[in-house]
């Protein structure tokens, strides 16, 4: 007997939480692919009322976060478009402090709660075939201890992250502003290293930036693009070693020892997909549109959109309604991307000390003549995969 559910999300991350607990908390039955392969952010800094914000979607009763987990970030330091730097305080923020997580016990926290709220949690599934047809769609999974496994869903959430693999097959075309990417390394964070502040450093070839985790580590991350990083791995090593000649960061890292043996690139580029559903799917998270980590809204940007595709899969399920749900969140999720863009743009330019160096040349003339209207995603230099 194949088990039929209202709503099935792909994706055991912020997103796909939200949008499972939105529509849990609707009366909607839930089944939430957290596959046990995916790795969540190594470390990742959550914006001032990110706690309020869970609480919100989940209901107290969830207890989907856990502050002492996490250490609070009181402010941002950064030396940007000028050697000397500058302090943005948190305590000045009415939501209070910024995050610097724990993002493996975050994440476990959301889907914890999730469950609670009466999700069915696969969180040892690995999703191999999204079909629909009339009656509504069939997920076949499989387990680790082998054999393939199946259910049905009338309406299914994407926030598989950046693969975007449900929407993608359904013919969904992402696009990129650009081919930033993250070399990053964690550290052993010395016993006198207490700075939670996040420390951002502009330098000729990009930026860094480095902040403290739970569990006295610190995170250095540099972002540049991906054809400026070197290709042997012994040079990106080197690269990361080079953090503690940074006037900004380095001194943080005068007494430690470095833990991993070898830094890790990741993607960090803005991009979205051409749609954000169709059909009786809707995606949500870094599945419909990445943004730069500048912005630092990456987290409260999967929680929100999260949320909205919850609601909008209640409202596909509603019939009549569901027209309004959907289309408040494709709206969300423009304003969201729109506005992004339009920061990235601003902060950039404000970095004008190298204008004949690569990195920032792309990103001055990628900025110049964006109308911040100009309908998405017929943005400047944008390139589909």
């Amino acid at each position: 007997m194949v088990k039929r559910f209202d709503v099935a999300v792909v994706g055991g991350g912020p997103a796909g939480c939200a949008a499972a607990a939105a529509a849990a908390r609707l009366g909607r039955t839930v089944v939430l692919f957290s596959s046990a392969s995916a790795e969540p952010g190594i470390g990742e800094g959550a914006a001032p009322g990110t706690a309020q914000l869970i609480a919100e979607i989940f209901g107290d009763e969830a207890k989907a976060f856990t502050p002492d987990a996490h250490l609070r970030c009181p402010s941002i330091v950064s030396a940007w478009g000028q050697p000397e730097p500058s302090v943005v305080e948190h305590m000045l923020n009415p939501l209070g402090d910024a995050w610097n997580l724990d993002r493996e016990r975050f994440d476990a926290d959301l889907r914890s709660g999730a469950e609670r709220l009466g999700v069915d949690l696969r969180s040892d599934a690995r999703l191999t075939e999204a079909r629909r047809d009339a009656a509504g769609w069939t997920i076949a999974f499989a387990l680790p201890e082998g054999g393939t496994h199946s259910l049905s869903a009338r309406v299914i959430v994407d926030a598989s992250g950046r693969g975007a693999r449900v929407a993608r097959r359904r013919g969904a075309r992402k696009y990129h502003l650009d081919r930033l990417v993250a070399l990053w390394t964690v550290w052993a964070a010395g016993e006198r290293d207490r700075s939670a502040s996040m420390y951002i450093e502009a330098v000729r070839r990009g930026w860094w930036y480095s902040v403290l985790l739970p569990r006295q580590r610190r995170m250095v991350v540099h972002l540049t693009d991906a054809d400026l990083l070197p290709a042997d791995p012994r040079e990106r090593a080197d690269l990361a070693e080079s953090a503690r000649r940074l006037e900004l960061i380095g001194p943080a890292l005068s007494d430690v020892r470095q833990v991993l043996d070898r830094p890790n690139v990741c993607s960090a580029r803005s991009a979205w997909l051409d749609r954000f559903g169709g059909t009786a799917w809707l995606c949500a998270g870094d599945a419909a549109c990445t943004f730069d980590p500048l912005s630092g809204r990456g987290i409260v940007a999967a929680l929100l959109t999260g949320r909205t595709a919850g609601l909008a899969a209640d409202g596909l399920l509603a019939g009549s309604a569901g027209e309004a749900a959907v289309n408040e969140h494709h709206d969300a999720l423009g304003a969201m991307l729109a506005d992004a863009l339009i920061e990235r743009k601003d902060v950039y330019r404000a970095e004008a000390r190298w204008p004949d160096a690569e990195f920032w040349s792309r990103r001055h003339s990628l900025t110049e003549g964006t109308s911040e209207t100009q309908a998405l995603p017929e943005v400047a230099e944008v390139h589909a995969d």
